[in-house]
């Protein structure tokens, strides 16, 4: 899936405002300024930081603070930053603001008190298409340059322990034994206060779980599934399951599920959970991505000399 750069439709006029007198709860963005240490370059750039207004003041640095705005992942923050550099080597100044848990990109760009926004996962943007289409408050300035994947991951000692048993790959979850190697539904950590974004709908999250069809019976033979927060990929997972038929249910455990899977890691469990890249934390974790269909298995279909049936699940 492309990631966009998202900017304001007035980035060019950089219209004035005083970001410190904004009211940056009001938009769930934190109130304090994160910005990267200031990148000194040994030998300056000659062009647009010496460049001069008509009386003699510097351009850029006239101007009030860019306003970029990062999401709390590893890659939002690595283009946000280098963002940051390249502007204060022109000669900008540069404010950097972080969105919360519960942050959406919406009314900051209306009210024009952010510039850009580096990576925007439109799966994860319910008001893109109003942001940049209806309203036409923003600018989707394309792709950022690299993809986005959402999916599945198992610890790889998994795969090591149990070769032959194919966990990374989708259709061996449908096999009971495979199932009885994870928590069973009902078993694994829950947060003691559900997420906001838990909304009590059952197509998405009650109580801080998921529970497909499949699982809701008396005598269910399903698994459980951590994930982070009900808003990452909204609802996709939870039809993935539903498309698929695989007996798992979804555990939402927030900002914690990073430690929980950490921890269980630590103690050798055995554990399904949904994770993302690109993530420093899918990098460097000694993991293994399940293996599913493409979204689309029915485009190439009649080019196909075996034409069995297909499961239309909506991954990247």
């Amino acid at each position: 899936m492309n990631l966009y750069l998202l900017g304001s439709a007035y980035v060019l006029i950089l219209a004035s405002f005083v970001s410190a007198d904004v009211n940056w709860s009001k938009y769930n963005i934190y109130p304090v300024f994160a910005n990267a240490p200031k990148c000194n370059l040994t030998t300056p750039i000659p062009g647009w930081s010496t460049l001069k207004n008509a009386d003699g003041t510097l351009f850029t640095s006239s101007k009030r603070p860019i306003v970029l705005l990062a999401q709390q992942w590893d890659s939002s923050f690595l283009t946000t930053y280098a963002m940051q550099f390249l502007l204060e080597a022109m000669g900008y100044r540069v404010n950097v603001v972080v969105g919360t848990d519960n942050f959406t990109p919406s009314r900051e760009f209306y009210d024009n008190v952010v510039d850009l926004e580096l990576e925007i996962w439109p799966s994860d943007t319910p008001t893109l298409k109003n942001l940049t289409k209806t309203d036409g408050v923003a600018v989707s300035m394309g792709a950022v340059g690299y993809s986005g994947n959402v999916g599945f991951y198992v610890p790889t000692y998994m795969i090591t322990k149990y070769p032959t048993l194919n966990f990374d790959f989708w259709r061996s979850y449908y096999n009971p034994q495979i199932i009885s190697y994870f928590p069973p539904m009902g078993t694994g950590p829950k947060l003691d206060t559900p997420l906001s974004t838990c909304n009590g709908d059952p197509t998405s999250c009650v109580n801080g779980t998921y529970t497909p069809l499949q699982c809701r019976g008396y005598k269910s033979n399903c698994g459980e599934l951590w994930a982070y927060d009900p808003s990452y990929s909204p609802d996709m997972v939870q039809r993935l399951l539903d498309g698929s038929g695989l007996n798992f249910t979804i555990n939402f455990l927030g900002s914690n599920a990073t430690q929980i899977i950490l921890s269980a890691m630590a103690a050798k469990k055995n554990i399904l959970f949904y994770n993302w890249s690109p993530t420093a934390f899918t990098s460097v974790q000694p993991i293994t991505r399940v293996l599913l269909p493409g979204n689309n298995p029915s485009e190439y279909y009649k080019f196909s000399t075996s034409k069995g049936k297909t499961i239309d699940l909506t991954v990247y």
